[in-house]
């Protein structure tokens, strides 16, 4: 009887869940994709994310694009880093282990970093700026489109929180100690 119980009990479960959202789909080449809920960002999300990923990734193909905002939204969801709640605060994250995104920072000469003339508070002026030329144009409307999908489910790093473009030595150290990375343009992920 218990057994039987059980069984109706996870049934229901699984009925439910289907019921009610989309099932993960994990493709060979680890990307994953969710649209269970309409996604819920604001529009200062997609200009931040957007504007630091034309920082970052702005001339790397648009699977590059979509992997460094994912490494935001990825440390959002980790729990090492706990103290992370938002896009916000992990693009501005400087409470430990050093600065991910340096775009969004300038170092001021008594060593404190500062939001104030960085690279990225230039792209977030930009990002719905007519001065742009055809080409900056182009690569900003990859990076939106970029945020948007990662916002909306699309991560093709699986659950990396950072990288780098040291490719060759990261591919080797990550390597050594049996670490997740892709290699997506220019860029190593881990």
């Amino acid at each position: 009887m218990k057994t039987k119980k059980l069984i109706m009990l996870v049934l229901t479960a699984i009925i439910f869940t289907i019921s009610t959202t989309n099932i993960n789909v994990f493709a060979a080449n680890n990307t994953t994709k969710t649209s269970a809920k309409a996604a819920s960002y604001t529009n200062y999300e997609v200009k931040l994310l957007a504007s630091l990923v034309y920082c970052e990734a702005g001339y790397e193909p648009y699977e590059g694009k979509v992997a460094v905002a994912n490494t935001v939204l990825n440390r959002v969801k980790s729990d090492v880093y706990d103290h992370v709640t938002c896009v916000k605060e992990a693009v501005y994250d400087l409470k430990r282990w050093g600065r991910q995104y340096s775009p969004a920072y300038v170092k001021k000469p008594n060593g404190t970093y500062t939001t104030k003339g960085s690279l990225l508070e230039s792209a977030m002026k930009m990002y719905s700026s007519s001065t742009m030329n055809s080409t900056q144009k182009k690569a900003m409307a990859q990076c939106k489109k970029a945020a948007i999908a990662a916002l909306e489910g699309e991560n093709n790093v699986s659950t990396a929180v950072a990288f780098s473009s040291s490719v060759t030595t990261m591919k080797k150290k990550l390597a050594a100690q049996n670490k997740y990375y892709k290699i997506i343009g220019n860029h190593i992920f881990y």
